[in-house]
């Protein structure tokens, strides 16, 4: 057989499932694909690992969905067949696999998944899921014209059909479609490009690790007042329609939600209930208009709603399409309290003419609007050629303030960095330890102070990296979901947006310290893709004259030493 006959990878049963009736909705017996095997495709298997896996090892190569073993047996690769007759497969069940493979051939397998329940999507999240980091899959599957559109009397079932003889699910492709449909499910960490072996072939190349249950990866699917969204490999959350006010237009509430061990306290759940928010803010006004927690919740999912609700704003920084687009209520201590929930968890119960325990009212308008603001901006920034060669390369030297390559720091005391040195809440652009290219300029910084001790430092890199220049970075790099909330970002420097930021945060009743820690959380962005420091034109603020770089060092305890002059 070519595939496992659960919904998702990972689920071996139906009791890892919160909603165990999603099984049952599969109307098409998953093992029937098991009649399909042939055992002549070996020879499609020896041009892929010619044409694509010629120096990788055998036993680094997986053959996902091996049917007979045959190609499996000759070639010494490592194998995946849920349901194999007369051979033993290395691995029955996907999530067998903790490996990651250099290829992976899947080879006339997706063709007999149905994807009714979104299965045929999962199978793709988890080859994705099993390569490794540049490598390759080889993806091929049967085509439409002119061999699947020449069966006899098939009975259509979802985007395929079933076989008059053998009862067994197929669906044709053609190539543009293959490619395109793995690049939408598998998203921006692969590349996916056609291939010229196979009936219909496409080769995938990994280019990023993406984590299970990424919420980019999430499969939404409807039917009259239910909708399901569901993370391969990771779970699942179903609404249904109606609720506590059967007269309000577009009333929802969460019937089920379920998390396998595997990601749970990794603050799935709330990203998993901002989807569905989104999804119900899609519809429309009259068709969605309110969420509730419904009439009974377990103790787990109330930790994601108190969550939700007291880190509102937090949350939404990964989701700024939903800013203002819907306001939460709290109930909570309305609810009835059982001690006899569900693996012992305590059980919240609405009582008969109480609030829900936590409700969501939806503005589908506002929504829309956010959707097109944010739509806008990413066309802006998408058309600007430097952007992404800007993320590889230091910045040059810009005008006539040349980056010497020796900086200097100036104090009225005497300063241990690697001991008693802090940072000043005064400081313009956040917390780093500051350096100049002119040792005039940071002799002036000696009478500044209040110490009794004015010494100048020359500054000995350690741990050389890369700067980054704030004058030549665009803000949308590294502002968007922090200084957005405050100006806008559009045409403008980072330092341009930084500058505004802190002109105008007291009209946010923000404090220095406040201020401070959002610069901070823009510099960290940098920090984690590797730049040491940023710099930027000395004297525009504080009206020195003289002509100098600043060096901002975002970890000086790790990056510098301090040599007295």
């Amino acid at each position: 057989m070519k595939c496992s006959n659960t919904i998702i990878p990972g689920y071996e049963d139906t009791s890892k499932i919160k909603n165990p009736g999603l099984e049952m909705k599969i109307k098409y017996d998953m093992r029937k694909s098991g009649e399909t095997q042939v055992p002549t495709t070996v020879g499609t298997y020896r041009k892929v690992k010619a044409k694509y896996f010629p120096s990788v090892k055998s036993t680094d190569i997986l053959d996902y969905g091996a049917g007979m073993g045959v190609a499996s047996a000759e070639m010494g690769f490592d194998s995946l067949e849920p349901n194999a007759s007369g051979w033993t497969p290395k691995y029955t069940d996907a999530s067998q696999i903790k490996k990651k493979y250099k290829g992976i051939i899947s080879n006339a397998v997706l063709n007999v998944i149905p994807n009714d329940m979104a299965q045929r999507d999962g199978v793709v999240q988890d080859i994705g899921n099993k390569l490794a980091v540049g490598g390759k899959a080889f993806i091929n599957v049967r085509a439409l014209k002119g061999d699947v559109d020449k069966a006899k009397n098939p009975t259509p079932f979802d985007d395929g059909h079933i076989t008059a003889g053998k009862g067994t699910f197929q669906k044709g492709f053609n190539k543009p479609e293959l490619v395109e449909y793995l690049q939408d499910i598998l998203g921006g960490g692969f590349v996916v490009t056609k291939s010229p072996l196979g009936a219909v072939g496409a080769l995938i190349t990994k280019v990023k690790e993406v984590k299970v249950g990424d919420i980019e990866t999430a499969k939404v699917f409807s039917k009259p007042g239910e909708m399901t969204i569901m993370l391969p490999g990771a779970g699942d959350i179903v609404l249904e329609k109606g609720g506590k006010y059967e007269s309000i237009d577009g009333e929802w509430s969460v019937d089920t939600v379920g998390l396998s061990d595997e990601v749970k306290g990794k603050g799935l759940g709330v990203k998993l209930y901002l989807k569905a928010v989104e999804e119900l803010l899609k519809m429309g006004e009259y068709r969605a208009s309110y969420l509730s927690s419904g009439g009974m919740t377990t103790e787990s999912a109330m930790r994601v709603w108190r969550s939700l609700y007291r880190n509102k704003e937090k949350h939404l920084k990964d989701f700024p399409q939903l800013r203002g687009a819907f306001t939460m209520f709290n109930n909570e201590r309305g609810m009835i309290v059982h001690d006899n929930g569900p693996k012992e968890e305590w059980q919240y119960e609405q009582d008969i003419g109480s609030e829900p325990a936590y409700s969501i009212e939806l503005y589908p308008d506002v929504y829309a609007k956010n959707v097109s603001r944010l739509s806008k901006r990413k066309g802006a920034l998408d058309e600007l050629p430097y952007f992404k060669a800007d993320e590889t390369q230091a910045p040059a030297t810009a005008g006539s303030y040349e980056d010497t390559g020796v900086y200097y720091h100036g104090s009225s005391s005497a300063t241990n960095i690697e001991g008693d040195w802090s940072t000043s809440d005064a400081n313009i652009y956040g917390s780093g330890f500051y350096t100049t290219t002119s040792k005039e300029v940071a002799q002036s910084y000696t009478k500044k102070g209040r110490g009794s001790e004015p010494t100048v430092y020359r500054i000995k890199e350690i741990n050389k990296g890369p700067s980054k220049n704030l004058e030549t970075t665009p803000a949308k790099l590294y502002g968007r979901g922090l200084l957005d909330e405050y100006v806008e970002l559009e045409g403008k420097s980072l330092i341009e947006a930084l500058n505004e930021f802190r002109n105008d945060s007291s009209d946010f009743s923000l404090t220095r310290t406040d201020v401070i820690e959002i610069i901070d959380a823009v510099f960290d962005r940098l920090a984690s893709k590797g730049y040491t420091s940023v710099t930027h034109h000395g004297g525009a603020l504080t009206g020195n004259k003289t002509k100098h770089l600043v060096k901002i060092f975002l970890r000086p305890t790790r990056d510098i030493r301090l040599i007295k002059q």
